[in-house]
């Protein structure tokens, strides 16, 4: 395998994951810790991280494949993504399929039954996984404490960020060796107990205020700072809504300040020219105040169950026509809302496009037409999109009677 230099001014505009390359050939004499080349996180706070790749780790990791998938020089891989993908752990993950049934049964044997089912064990070879409890030490086998990694297949740190380079990677007190460092995940785990667990991991969560809705991880203190931007808030919390059974959606509870007032429409607004799509909240909850505890901080637990406010500039408006009490109905079932008026917004609702083919199901089981997804994309307020059942059911008279003249 032979990995070029990574161009390290910048990822390229439009493009994910490895920026520009050079073209030069990897300086043989470079080392363990020489830089190999630099990937891009994800981006969940909307700024992408660079993690900087070591020689080392990128030999650990081929290495260990070898050995672990019995590889040969007579094999081969398809690849199926990137070959250098977003950095999860702080070690080496580079995506493959072998090919054929002969070396597929070799993998399936060398890894073991159990690997399915403790897909976080930290078995790779040039790691070590380590829970750790606040004092930074070692936790028994079924107490829960924070995943770190150590060993020699853990990245050199953050490109041009020191500072997150120093939260992140801690010296490693059980490694064995001077300078040995090791990479804080912010995860919750702990040991399994029981016959034949070995030391595999229970993934538990998160220790810190990350969260992950829809696929995206998210800092929900990002969307805090944000949100308080706004000249009419002057406190804001924002969790996760987990009321209907697998659907997870963003809630913000805020205060306003006094004399000032804002629509959930307007705060979805004033966010989305700030974050990217998925860390603006589908929920807004407006409170006379956030609620703390008896030391003053902010006590999340206590805060309520949101109740939506009504989205549209002039207040909550009941439906005016049986399409639009359809509508709201409908909308009521999906979103599990106590309440839609015929101004409200769907999304600001707490839908999103996923939900619209069971809204477009409803409808037509309701009132007998079938919606095309343009409309219900393009008419997002109850009231538009009652018009919209209605034209159609409107057309389909006409032509009845077209028919039986």
């Amino acid at each position: 395998m032979q990995i070029l230099r990574q161009d390290l001014a910048g990822p390229r505009r439009g493009r994910a994951g490895v920026g520009g390359r050079t073209g030069e050939r990897p300086d043989a004499q470079a080392g363990r810790e020489g830089l190999a080349y630099v990937i891009y996180t994800s981006g969940s706070t909307g700024a992408p991280k660079r993690v900087m790749i070591r020689y080392g780790g990128l030999a650990s990791y081929v290495l260990a494949a070898r050995r672990d998938f019995a590889l040969t020089p007579s094999d081969r891989m398809l690849q199926f993504a990137s070959l250098l993908r977003r950095q999860r752990r702080g070690d080496l993950l580079l995506p493959g399929e072998r090919r054929g049934s002969d070396p597929q049964k070799r993998r399936d044997a060398r890894r073991g039954p159990r690997c399915a089912s403790s897909p976080s064990a930290g078995r790779c070879r040039g790691a070590r996984a380590y829970v750790l409890d606040g004092a930074g030490e070692l936790c028994p086998p079924g107490i829960p404490g924070e995943l770190a990694i150590g060993g020699l297949s853990l990245v050199r740190g953050y490109l041009g960020r020191p500072d997150l380079t120093a939260r992140a990677f801690l010296p490693d007190p059980f490694a064995g060796r001077s300078g040995a460092r090791m990479y804080t995940t912010g995860d919750l785990v702990r040991h399994r107990l029981g016959e034949g667990e070995d030391g595999a991991l229970e993934y538990l969560g998160r220790i810190d205020r990350q969260v992950k809705v829809r696929g995206f991880r998210i800092e929900l203190a990002e969307i805090e700072g944000a949100l308080a931007q706004h000249p009419a808030v002057a406190e804001a919390a924002v969790g996760v809504d987990e009321r209907r059974a697998g659907e997870r959606a963003l809630v913000a509870w805020w205060a306003a300040r006094p004399g000032q007032g804002a629509t959930a429409a307007e705060l979805r607004g004033f966010l989305k020219e700030r974050l990217p799509e998925p860390m603006v909240p589908s929920l807004f909850a407006r409170l006379p105040a956030l609620p703390r505890n008896a030391s003053g901080k902010l006590d999340r637990r206590a805060l309520p169950v949101p109740k939506l406010e009504a989205t549209s500039a002039g207040g909550y408006e009941a439906p005016a026509t049986p399409a639009e009490e359809t509508v709201a109905y409908v909308w009521r079932e999906v979103l599990g809302v106590p309440r839609v008026g015929r101004q409200d917004d769907f999304y600001a609702l707490g839908g999103r496009s996923l939900l619209l083919l069971r809204v477009r199901h409803l409808l037509e089981q309701e009132l007998g037409v079938r919606l095309s997804l343009a409309s219900l994309l393009e008419r997002t307020t109850a009231a538009a999109l009652a018009l919209a059942a209605e034209e159609l059911l409107l057309d389909e008279l006409e032509r009845e009677l077209a028919a039986a003249r």
